[in-house]
């Protein structure tokens, strides 16, 4: 190798390390090296290998073609300028095939370095999340929900991230002899498992344990390694059997209703002023409906008393009304809501409830355990006819239901590339969607129904044949690796659009071409020690 080849090789492998760093510290490095790794690739020159091992890969075409009929879809967009700011974050998919595709594999120190950079990136991310969360660290932006904690990027994205991480760190805990290196793979597999329950990041927690049972169940048909395969999956399927526990604990808890006969209710409170009662309303909390036994002048008055927020129009640190906050939150303790409960309430309590606290059983409950129960509320009252706007799962069904009628409605070549927002916005309007307008930018929230409400049914087959015949074309499915990453990005794809934001796009296509083209021959695609 020459002093220029090395010099452009030493360039490449920088730009490499910088990518898997800064995917998960910020989007502006991400760019950076992206930018670092095409120019160096053009000013390297080589064209006539690289054509070649272009030719001998049609992968890398298959891959490009992701950015190719995005680009087509540019032609029958109803907003070009949507369009062209999509392409341009969709640029990744275009250039990064073709440039790592068509350069030399990585030594296998290097290789592994890269990943241990990538783990190490995304240790330092969840150690600031988590310093936010705890206000160790006050971030100059305001953190209005847990969500918000990740400064660097979307939680969503470093959950994903997350996933991945465990899976790598599995692999090494396997494979290096040093039992130092191995505590210590193993301590960061308990941190990230941690990090993940803390964040209340239900799709990073299925990622991790159904995706990790999966991964390997699979290895162990492929390797026959038994005894291996069956402690490992062993644990993940005792990890299942707490979640599955865990998730009926907190259904039965929500959903077993203690009934109120009308016909026996008393009408007025210990200081004699009358209760109300709305049959109507199908909120309960921990089983017990909201909106009864409430006297509203009485909870004005009491509440005034012992908080600065104003109860009939004062906002939970939330941004919810404090009224009803303090409703759901006294009905989680089966009392009636008066003044008698008021006073009953601990000064904590009552900063629980300014800070948004609407159960009284989440001071005890484990965070997954607080999302869960979130989850069921939601699920429960979008049955019952509430707005779902705000929450996550109920408003995920909402994108979906309208992202299946747009393809009904375009299904042979979508709306275009940049005109979910315009489709999306029409189909409220004739619809006359329940999610409110500070809401209405959101997506589908799953990279199929985006693929298939931009580029019509033909658009979305060709995406799923792109994630399938190229590992296939590659002989990939049984890596290890290769596998751990396919299941982390088909998961996602199911919760997320992934693919609509440049992180995104960067995580997604970052290793799949490094899985593909960048591992060294014989010593990156199984369990087996070295």
């Amino acid at each position: 190798m020459t002093l220029r080849e090395k010099y452009h090789r030493g360039i490449f492998i920088f730009a490499l390390f910088l990518m898997a760093a800064s995917m998960s510290l910020g989007k502006f490095f991400l760019g950076g090296s992206l930018f670092i790794i095409s120019a160096n690739w053009i000013v390297e020159g080589n064209f006539k290998s690289k054509y070649r091992l272009f030719l001998s890969r049609p992968s890398i075409a298959i891959l490009m073609g992701l950015f190719l009929i995005h680009f087509v879809g540019l032609l029958w967009t109803p907003d070009h300028s949507a369009g062209w700011n999509d392409l341009k974050i969709k640029l990744p998919l275009f250039f990064i095939p073709m440039v790592i595709g068509t350069s030399l594999p990585l030594k296998k120190k290097a290789f592994e370095y890269l990943l241990l950079t990538f783990v190490g990136a995304v240790f330092i991310s969840s150690i600031v999340t988590t310093l936010v969360v705890y206000k160790i660290y006050v971030p100059i932006k305001p953190i209005l929900d847990i969500r918000d904690a990740s400064i660097f990027v979307p939680l969503i994205r470093l959950s994903l991230m997350t996933a991945l991480s465990v899976f790598l760190l599995l692999r090494w805990t396997v494979r290096i002899e040093n039992y130092f290196l191995k505590f210590l793979s193993l301590a960061l597999v308990f941190w990230f498992n941690w990090f993940l329950q803390n964040m209340q990041s239900l799709t990073g927690l299925v990622i991790l344990y159904f995706g990790g049972f999966i991964l390997l169940l699979t290895m162990s048909f492929i390797y026959r390694k038994r005894i291996f395969s069956i402690v490992l999956c062993s644990l993940f399927a005792i990890a299942g059997i707490f979640g599955v526990l865990t998730v009926n604990r907190m259904y039965s808890t929500f959903f077993t209703i203690h009934p109120i006969d009308s016909e026996q209710l008393d009408t007025l409170t210990l200081r004699g002023h009358k209760y109300d009662h709305n049959f109507k309303s199908a909120m309960i909390e921990n089983g017990n409906p909201v909106m009864t036994y409430y006297c509203w002048n009485e909870l004005d008055s009491a509440w005034n008393s012992r908080s600065k927020i104003i109860f009939d129009r004062g906002k939970d640190t939330n941004g919810n009304p404090i009224s009803i906050t303090l409703l759901r939150y006294l009905a989680s303790k089966d009392w009636r809501k008066d003044a008698n409960a008021i006073a009953q309430l601990s000064d904590k309590e009552i900063a629980a409830v300014e800070r948004g606290a609407t159960n009284a059983l989440d001071s005890v409950r484990s965070p997954v355990e607080r999302r869960l129960y979130q989850v069921c509320w939601e699920l429960y009252h979008y049955s019952h006819g509430a707005n779902p706007s705000g929450n996550s799962v109920t408003m995920r069904i909402e994108l979906a239901k309208t992202a299946v009628n747009i393809i009904k409605q375009n299904p042979w070549i979508g709306v275009g590339t940049g005109g979910q927002q315009k489709s999306f916005e029409n189909h409220y309007q004739l619809s006359g969607s329940r999610i409110e307008k500070e809401w209405q930018w959101l997506h589908a929230h799953n990279q199929f129904l985006s693929i298939g409400v931009c580029l019509g049914i033909p658009g979305l087959i060709y995406f799923i044949f792109s994630i399938w015949f190229v590992p296939h074309s590659m002989k990939r499915w049984r890596s290890y690796l290769y596998l751990a990453f396919f299941i982390v990005f088909l998961l996602s794809f199911l919760d997320d659009d992934t693919l609509e934001t440049s992180q995104g796009i960067g995580f997604f296509i970052f290793f799949n071409v490094l899985f593909l083209y960048m591992m060294p021959r014989g010593s990156a695609f199984n369990l087996d020690k070295e």
